[in-house]
């Protein structure tokens, strides 16, 4: 089930670009591999748009579905307060590509209504999430559990709650050596 929710959300993201090509837009780099901090952040752009009516410059493209009540909220508060992970997300990626606009496309899985967003790029909160991001890199010990069991959301996606709530010992590995240390 939850790999069919990724499907979907992969599907809706192909049906959306090609919403904005028929209207239009260009969209380009389309999962194109982004990396920062040494390799320890990535991301994939769902792509970068051209030809946006209500701006005159290229744009990160970021897609996301949602159910009813996430979407809502989406649309009530925006991006920045709903969904700040996907706000951080667009800021980074915004970062990587040296861009000053943001796309952020939402779609309501339940009705097929579709929001949309454009989110500016804001220096000063990019530079605190890379020092932030860095800080933990660089931190000797792990950060607080996300979630107090591994039921529960996002850990229940997570490939490594066993290390993390079942203090399972993690796989051996250049990563995992107490020796190592991040380039």
């Amino acid at each position: 089930q939850k790999l069919r929710r990724f499907d979907t959300g992969r599907l809706e993201e192909e049906r959306l670009i090609d919403d904005l090509t028929r209207a239009g837009i260009e969209v380009m780099n389309s999962q194109e591999s982004v990396r920062a901090l040494g390799g320890h952040l990535r991301g994939k752009l769902d792509g970068i748009v051209d030809g946006l009516p209500e701006t005159d410059q290229m744009a990160v493209l970021e897609c996301k579905s949602h159910n009813d009540r996430s979407f809502k909220e989406v649309q009530k508060k925006g991006v920045r307060e709903s969904k700040p992970t996907h706000f951080a997300q667009c800021q980074l990626y915004m970062h990587l590509r040296a861009l000053r606009k943001c796309l952020y496309l939402a779609v309501n899985k339940n009705t097929d209504e579709v929001h949309a967003e454009i989110l500016d790029f804001d220096e000063a909160y990019c530079r605190t999430l890379l020092l932030k991001l860095e800080r933990i890199i660089q931190s000797a010990k792990p950060g607080p559990k996300i979630a107090e069991k591994p039921d529960k959301w996002p850990c229940v996606l997570c490939n490594q709650k066993a290390v993390c709530h079942a203090e399972n010992f993690a796989r051996k590995n250049c990563r995992t050596c107490i020796h190592a240390t991040p380039i």
